[in-house]
């Protein structure tokens, strides 16, 4: 007979997700190097970073039931696209906070079907989370010196997502840190965003600058983003872990009317052109970003 923990790894498998571990929350010991990261502003303009690091180290603070943490991932490496050089793998489809949560909810459902005790929270990149840190202690794999967190099987193309809950579960080992002396992640930036291994400087990120900073860009801003319309994959294309994978699921997140509408998006030379951007991660991009970074691919 299978245990809880067993039964809710099994439907998280059945909804898609790729990989699916457990972990129990802690204070987290990253409290100094937040606080330097912060004082650095290698934060950048997301300023929630610094209105929100307590509940960031301390998940019980935003929900103060939990007792274990599930963490699942998506695989969003569907092979190449003739629009990746310009457009980040996780964009060319549908966004994934949206199909993710759809199937966390999902599985919270069947949870509480299996434990009637049970209740919970869903978080998607939306909440004041260390999605990364928790994969790592739930054993999903380990964070790279990019900042990214690597799977032996799937690399790093993953999308994460959690479920708090207020149930104890037998959690997972943490995976150890598989990068060794490998440095080609560092060295393959052109930006020279990540300052040191497991250092980011967010100000010099094309992805950030790209997709989080809101603004018109200075000179080095439009520098560095020249060349890219939405987010970065080149930390990654450089991984050895990134090499050779097989595709996951498309079937989750195709969405060829998007890929077309943006295709026809890069050929109008109207300035005012739009694109079809709900349901897709470009969502988040108002019109000063989308003429600014329309600009940086076709000038």
């Amino acid at each position: 007979m299978l245990s809880l923990k067993e039964k809710i790894k099994q439907k998280a498998f059945e909804l898609g997700f790729c990989l699916c571990g457990m972990t129990s929350p802690h204070q987290v010991q990253y409290s100094s190097f937040l606080q330097k990261w912060l004082k650095k502003n290698y934060h950048g303009k997301m300023q929630w970073l610094e209105s929100k690091n307590r509940e960031l180290l301390n998940p019980a603070l935003f929900f103060p039931e939990i007792k274990s943490i599930i963490s699942v991932a998506d695989t969003y490496y569907f092979g190449s696209h003739e629009l990746t050089p310009v457009l980040a793998r996780y964009a060319l489809g549908y966004d994934y906070h949206i199909i993710m949560k759809k199937r966390l909810y999902l599985l919270l459902d069947y949870i509480r079907s299996q434990s009637k005790h049970a209740a919970g929270i869903v978080t998607c990149d939306n909440s004041p989370v260390l999605e990364k840190y928790w994969a790592r202690e739930a054993g999903l794999g380990w964070i790279g010196k990019n900042t990214l967190l690597i799977n032996n099987r799937y690399g790093s193309y993953l999308t994460l997502g959690e479920i708090l809950l207020n149930i104890p579960l037998p959690p997972d080992q943490p995976v150890r840190d598989k990068c060794n002396n490998c440095s080609q992640c560092i060295q393959a930036c052109p930006s020279h965003a990540l300052k040191k291994p497991y250092l980011l400087d967010t100000n010099q990120c094309i992805s950030y600058l790209t997709v989080e900073y809101r603004h018109h860009y200075n000179r080095q801003q439009q520098q560095i983003s020249s060349g890219h319309f939405f987010g970065c994959d080149i930390c990654q294309e450089a991984c050895p872990y990134n090499q050779d994978l097989k595709p996951g699921r498309p079937d989750l997140y195709d969405f060829p009317e998007f890929i077309k509408s943006l295709q026809n998006f890069f050929k109008n030379p109207n300035p005012e052109a739009g694109i079809k951007k709900k349901q897709t991660a470009l969502h988040r991009l108002n019109r000063l970003m989308l003429r600014r970074n329309k600009k940086n691919v076709t000038g």
